[in-house]
This record gives structure tokens, C-alpha cells and sequence, in this order.
């Protein structure tokens, strides 16, 4: 079953291709740009839009290419997603007034600006405590603190703007230990041990 197009993506078709190439255009993108993709199977138009979005920049308004970028998806997303960069200025600045808003798409981009965020505080505080020969436990309790208001943060942003089934809490808090445990922590405290070696 084809997903259908949401009205954004419909217009950003109409913008790019016009009438020539439309049937075409709209054909591929709901059959074969759909929940059939990797990791797409319970997702609607809206879950799509930007990865619509990322196919069509990568068109430039040629039927060949849409193919090529289609192709890309089906592949491997995430291939597609670093060729096309960021579509959220794309999308402003093809359909103008004409955008509305979607709230699965605005989600994503919270959560990804939240990751960001949470890395930067965690690497920094464990920094900061490793540099200032802070006990086992305080350290432990710091990374803890960050940890749970990471994950508390990262839920409320998902649930608000596109909501999380149950299967996946377990799966944002396993990511959230092992992104602020291993990753995060891991590097400020190496990163402390390279500077009080050197200085």
C-alpha cells in the first residue's frame, strides 16, 4: 500500500517538476519512498516528509536524478540523509509561506539539537571534575544527573512532537547510558588525563 504525500511534500513536487513529470514524481516517491525504506515500517507521510524532502534536494528538479536519490533511500538512508545535509532551510526556502508546520519533523530536529546539547554539558561537567580531582562517587553521581535528564528531556520532546511506542523507551535509555557513560564520559575523562599529562 502506497503512503501518500504530505501536503508539504505535494507542493515542493508541483514546484520542482510541474505537470510534465508530476505523475511520475508522485508515483515514486508513495510507492517506492515509503514504509517499505529501512526502519520505516510503522511510518506515515509525516515520519517521511523529510526523507521525501532529502530526495527531492537531491533531484534539483530532474527526474533522473529523483531516481538516483530514490535508489540512494532504498539503499541505505542514512547515505541519503548525508548527501542531502539539512533540509529544514530547503524546505523554508522552496515553499516559503506556503510550509506548514509538522510536528514529527520538528521532533526530530528538537531531539538532534537535544543530543547536541546533552553531549556538550556531559563532556564538559566530567571534564571540569576530572580536572579538578573530584571523587569516584561525585563523578558517578554528576554523569548520573546529566543521564536522567538527557533521557527525561529526549522523552518529553519525542512524546510532545512525535510520539514514542513503548518498545522504544527501553531502547532511548540503553542509547542514553551508553551515548553518556561510554561515549560522553569516556572522552572527558581522557580528555582531563591528556591535559593534566601535558600541563
Amino acid at each position: 500500500m502506497a503512503l501518500p504525500l504530505t501536503p508539504n511534500v505535494a507542493k515542493a513536487v508541483e514546484k520542482l517538476f510541474g505537470d510534465e513529470n508530476k505523475e511520475e514524481v508522485v508515483r515514486l516517491l508513495t510507492e517506492q519512498c515509503a514504509e517499505h525504506l529501512p526502519n520505516s515500517e510503522r511510518a506515515d507521510e509525516y515520519d517521511l516528509e523529510d526523507l521525501r524532502f532529502e530526495v527531492l534536494k537531491l533531484s534539483e528538479g530532474n527526474i533522473e536524478k529523483l531516481r538516483n536519490a530514490v535508489r540512494l533511500a532504498n539503499e541505505d538512508w542514512r547515505d541519503l540523509a548525508c548527501a542531502a545535509g539539512s533540509v529544514r532551510k530547503y524546505k523554508r526556502d522552496l515553499l516559503g509561506n506556503a510550509l506548514e508546520r509538522n510536528a514529527k519533523s520538528d521532533g526530530v530536529w528538537y531531539g538532534q539539537r537535544w543530543n547536541i546539547l546533552g553531549g556538550c554539558v556531559a563532556f564538559t561537567s566530567l571534564l571540569i571534575l576530572q580536572l579538578s580531582h573530584a571523587s569516584l562517587l561525585r563523578f558517578v553521581c554528576v554523569l548520573a544527573s546529566i543521564a536522567a535528564i538527557y533521557l527525561a528531556g529526549l522523552l518529553v520532546i519525542y512524546w510532545l512532537f512525535g510520539g514514542v511506542r513503548d518498545d522504544e523507551v527501553a531502547t532511548l535509555f540503553v542509547l542514553g547510558l551508553a551515548c553518556f557513560v561510554g561515549c560522553y564520559g569516556g572522552l572527558g575523562y581522557l580528555a582531563a588525563r591528556v591535559i593534566q599529562f601535558l600541563f
